[in-house]
Formats: structure tokens, C-alpha cells, sequence
């Protein structure tokens, strides 16, 4: 079954990253040595003991949890009780900071009403995911990178796809609109799941990283991807860089093969020019998944340090960008276009006459109050239908990209700026 698009939306980015400076990364590395003992069961209690599920009771959301080794693991999805007599786009969104707990409902419904998506949370009892390879994949070790003993994340994805299918078969999910949108970690796991299961998904949006690549100048990552394994920075934290160094840590989290059967995805990749996690990561990123067959777009925004634009942060319209790139839902209208471009354009021309003729995006407030100003102005015009997908011209009446690389192209020149990697080796 085709078509699966992993996709965190923007709107659980700040629940994501709340509170942390940087990325966490599971430190188990005996993850994969007992099998999956169950298949998922709808989850009605929690326990509330660490690590246990936190299972949903709210109307339209139902939680599924199984055991794997160890672990409990659990996902949740949510059908608008409103549209559950058809099929629409289905969402799924890596969460691993979310330790098993649940994300605030008001949010996932705001976002699957407004955007008329299904949507599944995925969740992590341990914080962060288990890559593959203990992180330390390169051209000897490839292939092995999606085997079931590579990463526990193997079995989980199985587990979910078992209610994926479930989902299609009781009519609440189209099977050809099933699309992973990630940010940071998140984004990561996107690009491994798909890697992995090509045949089962279409497309991903990944936010703030794209892939490392050593021979491509890919400094390392938050959590020293790149530098060392996972088991020498669970051991030593930033000095496993010197401790215990990784020669052969070529790729993280996966190497993008074209050997995929003829299954290929789709991949939108957002990222600011100075994100200080991931910005080197952006170019690997397209060039491989280029490669490899798959279709790569790349967005690269332009930054604004004095005013806080930037970082390791979505552009503003985060998810709007994830559904024009992919094509989640239907282009907006022609008129729909002209009239949410006009309406933008009257609030900045308000706002700069107000502000001593200063750009909205150059101020947090600014920021805050055009976003606002953009989904105002969709959601009150009539000829904008619920979730469609926004245009080049809408898009870039709110923040338009600094560099672009299209799908299929091989020459891809974008760059970003040389703010140092966040492991203590750069």
C-alpha cells in the first residue's frame, strides 16, 4: 500500500521542542533484543506509572498500545467525529519528546478541522528514537539499516501501519492521501521511516534537518550524530568526540537507496540558513533522496539574527509549505489566491505605515500578528476551501524562501551560513 506521508504539523512543533535546547536521543542500546509480544489493543486507562501510556478518552481519539521487550509503546489517532463518513488524508506525526504522554486535544483538532486531515500521534516511552545501527551507518552497513534488529522503530512502524490499514478499510482514511511531516528529531525519523518503508509511504516534510553526510561537510548534530555512536555519547555526552571518535559514522540517521523495488517518496525539507542544529544538513539532504529517485524539494529561509528570525525554528507558514510541496489537499483557487495575496498585502502595508515602514518579519510581535493575518484572511474568504493547498503566490506573500532546489534537480546550489555545529568537535 502506497502513499503513506509521514508529517508532524507545525502546531505541535513548540510541544515538541518545549523546554529543550536540543534534540534527545534515546540512550537504551539493548532496544531490539526482545521481539514485539502483541498486537496493538485500544488503550481506555492509564496507568500513570513512568513510561506507560497515557491513553485518550476524549471523543474521536482512540490510543493503541503493545508491548515490545521492555517498552510499552502506543500511538493515538483522532477522526473528527464530524467527517467520520469519509475518507480523508491521513497525518502521521512522530512526537518522541512526548515520552508516551498525550498532546493537548485542542490542538490536534484545530489542526485536523482546519486542514480536514485524519491525523496519528506517534510517541517514544524514552524521549528520543532508536536510529539505526546504533547510528553508524555507512556503504558497508547500509543495507542493513532497515532490518528489524537494526532499530525497535522497525517493529513499532509495523504495529502502526496494522491500524493504518484498519483506518483504510473502514472507509476514514484514502489510501492514496496518506501523507510524515517532523521537525528536528522528528524530521529525522521521517527520512528513516520512508527510507524503510518505501512501499507504504508517499511522501514526508522534514523541519530544522535533512540528512548528515560527512563527505558532504555535514557538521555533527545535537546529540554528536555523525561524530560518535549512540552507546559512546550515552557513555561519555560531548566527549565522546574524543573518547571514543566514530570513523565510520558516514550517514545519520539513514542512507537514501534507490534499490526500493521502484518505490519512491516525496520530500519537502524546510530550514532557516543559520538553524544551529541541523543548517549543513539541509543540501545532503536533496542531493541523496535526489539520487536515490525520490523528489526532493528544498526551501531555504533567510534569517534575521537581530530580530530573532530563524534558528532552529519552522518558517512561519510551517505546515502550509508541507502541504502546497507534497500536495496534501487540492491547490487553492485561482480567487482564492487573488483575494488571500490582496488581504496580506493590506496588512503589511498597514503594519509598516504604523511600525517606520518596518517589515512585520523583522519583529517577534510582527510575526505573531501576520501569521494571524494570513489564516484570517483564508479562513473568512469563501473561495478558499477548507485545507486546500496553498499557492506559491500565498506562500510567498507571508515569507517568501531565499533558495530554492527543485525536484530532480542535480546541480543544487543553495547554501547556508557557518554557524557552528552544536557537538562540541565543531
Amino acid at each position: 500500500m502506497k502513499n503513506i506521508i509521514f508529517l508532524v504539523s507545525f502546531f505541535w512543533v513548540q510541544a515538541c521542542t518545549a523546554g529543550k535546547s536540543q534534540d534527545t536521543t534515546s540512550t537504551d542500546t539493548n532496544s531490539t533484543d526482545t521481539p514485539t509480544t502483541t498486537e496493538p489493543t485500544v488503550c481506555t486507562e492509564s496507568s500513570g506509572t513512568e513510561g506507560s501510556c497515557e491513553c485518550s478518552t476524549e471523543e474521536g481519539f482512540t490510543t493503541y498500545q503493545f508491548t515490545q521487550g521492555q517498552y510499552q509503546r502506543c500511538f493515538t489517532t483522532y477522526v473528527d467525529p464530524q467527517t467520520a463518513d469519509e475518507p480523508l488524508p491521513l497525518v502521521i506525526e512522530p512526537d518522541c519528546y512526548s515520552s508516551n504522554a498525550l498532546q493537548h486535544p485542542d490542538g490536534v483538532r484545530f489542526f485536523s478541522t482546519m486542514y480536514n486531515v485524519r491525523s496519528i500521534e506517534l510517541s517514544s516511552p524514552t524521549g528520543g528514537w532508536d536510529f539505526p545501527l546504533n547510528n553508524e551507518v555507512n556503504a558497508d552497513n547500509y543495507s542493513l539499516q532497515c532490518d528489524p534488529e537494526s532499530s525497535r522503530e522497525i517493529e513499532y512502524l509495523q504495529g502502526v501501519f496494522s491500524i493504518v490499514d484498519q483506518l483504510i478499510a473502514d472507509g476514514l482514511v484514502d489510501e492514496n492521501k496518506i501523507y510524515v511531516s517532523g521537525f528536528s528529531q522528528n524530521s529525522m525519523f521521517s527520512i528513516f521511516a520512508a527510507t524503510c518503508f518505501p512501499e507504504r509511504i508517499a511522501g514526508i516534510s522534514q523541519g530544522g534537518s535533512g540528512l548528515y553526510s560527512e563527505t558532504d561537510g555535514s557538521l555533527a548534530l545535537p546529540q554528536c550524530e555523525g561524530a560518535c555512536t549512540q552507546n559512546a555519547f550515552a557513555e561519555y555526552g560531548d566527549d565522546c568526540v574524543t573518547e571514543e571518535p566514530c570513523d565510520t559514522c558516514s550517514f545519520f540517521p539513514v542512507y537514501p537507496t534507490s534499490d526500493t523495488g521502484g518505490e519512491t517518496f516525496q520530500s519537502c525539507i524546510l530550514m532557516y540558513d543559520n538553524d544551529e542544529a541541523a543548517h549543513s544538513t539541509a543540501v545532503p539532504a536533496h542531493k541523496y533522496l535526489t539520487q536515490a529517485g525520490h523528489s526532493a524539494d528544498l526551501n531555504i529561509f533567510a534569517s534575521h539574527p537581530e530580530s530573532g528570525l530563524g534558528g532552529h525554528t519552522m518558517p512561519l507558514l510551517g505546515w502550509e509549505w508541507a502541504n502546497s510541496c507534497l500536495g496534501v489537499n487540492p491547490s487553492c483557487s485561482t480567487d482564492c489566491e487573488t483575494t488571500v495575496v490582496s488581504c496580506v498585502e493590506d496588512f503589511q502595508t498597514t503594519y509598516a505605515a504604523e511600525n517606520n515602514q518596518q517589515s512585520p518579519l523583522y519583529r517577534q510581535e510582527g510575526r505573531e500578528l501576520l501569521l494571524s493575518a494570513y489564516r484570517q484572511c483564508l479562513m473568512t474568504n469563501d473561495s478558499c476551501t477548507r485545507g486546500c493547498s496553498a499557492t506559491e503566490a500565498m506562500l510567498n506573500s507571508v515569507e517568501p524562501p531565499a533558495c530554492v532546489c527543485s525536484p530532480g534537480q542535480t546541480d543544487c546550489d543553495c547554501t547556508t551560513s557557518d554557524v557552528p555545529g552544536p557537538c562540541q568537535n565543531q
